[in-house]
């Protein structure tokens, strides 16, 4: 049964008798929401009709699938100048209409005396939803010297056909073009470009996908692009993947002058397709210098890792396309970025030895920042795995490498199993580091508690620790010996765990006075 025969019965079934003598002393109420020709799908959660409030303490709307409402609802009263159709028709049926509705509205006067009825307003009811836009995205920008576009949206289920508008402003009421496709796409690659490379404005556009030409469904969002005669500029200094050392002081950013341009616009975004846009900055000249905003102390504290394009526009403020993206890095000054297992996320004491630490440095350093990256159960090979998006998040100056307790356990479960090759994954994660302008601190395994269940592991412990020794020495990576540091307690090796292998807070204490000694012997 289609939405049409639905609504029929359900209106038919509440048809009455009501008087209708004519009479009218005021013009019908303005009809207000939903808008005339409105599009309604299958996500609408409410349905409430609105309209001009007069001040008569009785309304009367009345709903049709024609516009002369042969088939009808009949008047319904209302004493408020807004109707919820959900009081009418079940939320669940309504939701899977397929119809043309249209409505009016009335004033009930004195003695049960109706007034004439407004101009009905339509509205479309489908079970459809919006398409979701995929490209280009917000903001795009082209020019004479960019790709032709091509606009594509999410295909939707049971949709025949798919109506794009172009407008020229947010809400559409200057609509330029409206173009009607089979396929959830619009493209202009093989597009003359002698009418498009002229063009200049900016343009909004959306999407409806529809079951007929006669019965659209709801509208996307819309979203807006730039078209511009204006060649993206040129970057120039500092180079793309530039790492600004912790102590540096503020740079500035430079491009080349744009051809017919009044200014600038300066994006930074955290991704290099600039999907994640952290801030847009307006420019008159060709300079961006970070000491107008950050005193040099700022500076050295700040850390980010961003990536920054330029974009002309125009006397009229219409902006061209953007540079290709360049990265910068800042790592912070006095930051720390801790890696390791459970060790050192802090299996029995909070953040494990990093608050002990820190106590260690502020009266050296004034100021510490630290970011506990570890993730208990992980090994080796997940540390070099993730180490290039962690100091990419946390931009330290030091990362303080922690790992092998897991392998030595559990090596039958390292990939291959029983080759975990600790040594290994750490020296790649110290080139890592030092290709980021990061500072490693590497450490050796931790023994295995004595008097603890998986004493039995110790001797592997001992195999990775002379691997990473001998590693260490071969690149010159910063190394702390923790194992040594914790040996030297001798017999009272047992107190420095909590059980067969995570520190006790004693424990604790040993590690942070070894990462303070490998910090402040490496520049720190």
């Amino acid at each position: 049964m289609n939405g049409r025969v639905i609504l029929s019965v359900i209106l038919a079934a509440l048809v009455g008798a009501i008087p209708s003598p004519e009479a009218a002393f005021n013009d019908p109420p303005a009809l207000f929401l939903p808008e005339n020709d409105a599009r309604i799908g299958a996500d609408a959660d409410a349905m409430v009709f609105s309209w001009e409030d007069t001040g008569i303490e009785t309304y009367q709307i009345e709903f049709g699938v024609d516009d002369q409402f042969a088939v009808s609802s009949g008047p319904i009263e209302s004493p408020d100048p807004y109707y919820d159709l959900f009081d009418l028709i079940p939320a669940d049926i309504w939701r899977t209409l397929n119809i043309v509705l249209y409505w009016r509205v009335r004033e009930v006067h004195i003695l049960g005396i109706p007034g004439e009825w407004s101009l009905p307003f339509r509205l479309f009811k489908t079970d459809l939803t919006p398409p979701g836009l995929l490209q280009p995205p917000s903001d795009a920008r082209f020019s004479h010297d960019t790709a032709l576009p091509r606009f594509e949206w999410s295909p939707i289920p049971g949709a025949e056909t798919y109506e794009v508008e172009f407008a020229t402003d947010e809400k559409f009421e200057e609509s330029i073009a409206v173009v009607r496709l089979l396929d959830p796409f619009l493209d202009f690659a093989g597009a003359d470009r002698t009418s498009w490379d002229p063009l200049e404005g900016i343009f909004f556009w959306r999407v409806s996908a529809d079951r007929t030409e006669e019965l659209p469904g709801p509208w996307s969002a819309g979203r807006y692009f730039s078209k511009t005669i204006l060649p993206a500029p040129e970057l120039f200094w500092p180079a793309d993947r530039t790492r600004f050392p912790p102590d540096s002081l503020p740079p500035f950013l430079e491009w080349l002058p744009g051809e017919a341009c009044d200014h600038y616009q300066l994006r930074f975004a955290l991704d290099r397709d600039c999907t994640r846009v952290a801030g847009i900055l307006e420019c008159r000249d060709t300079r961006f210098c970070f000491d107008d905003y950050l005193t040099d102390h700022e500076w050295r504290m700040a850390y980010a890792n961003l990536f920054w394009s330029v974009a002309s526009v125009d006397a009229s403020n219409r902006p061209g396309p953007w540079s290709p993206a360049w990265e910068l890095t800042k790592n912070g000054l006095h930051r720390i970025t801790a890696l390791g297992d459970s060790i050192t996320w802090g299996e029995c004491v909070e953040n494990g030895y990093l608050d002990m630490l820190t106590e260690r440095l502020l009266p050296r350093w004034g100021e510490v920042s630290w970011v506990n990256a570890s993730v208990g159960g992980t090994k080796s090979a997940w540390g070099e795995a993730v180490i290039g998006d962690v100091l990419i998040d946390t931009c330290p100056q030091f990362v303080l490498i922690l790992f092998g307790a897991n392998d030595s356990v559990d090596p039958g479960n390292c990939d291959p199993p029983y080759e975990c090759n600790v040594e290994g994954h750490l020296e790649a994660m110290v080139q890592t580091a030092r290709n980021r302008g990061v500072t490693p601190v590497i450490s050796t395994v931790l023994p295995v508690n004595p008097e603890g269940s998986r004493a039995y592991a110790q001797w592997r412990v001992d195999m990775y620790n002379d691997a990473i020794r001998e590693m260490a020495d071969r690149i010159d990576a910063p190394l702390v010996d923790l194992n040594q540091m914790f040996w030297s307690f001798g017999d009272d090796l047992p107190m420095l765990f909590c059980d067969w292998g995570h520190p006790s807070r004693e424990g604790y204490e040993v590690m942070a006075e070894g990462y303070y000694q490998g910090i402040i012997s490496h520049g720190g």
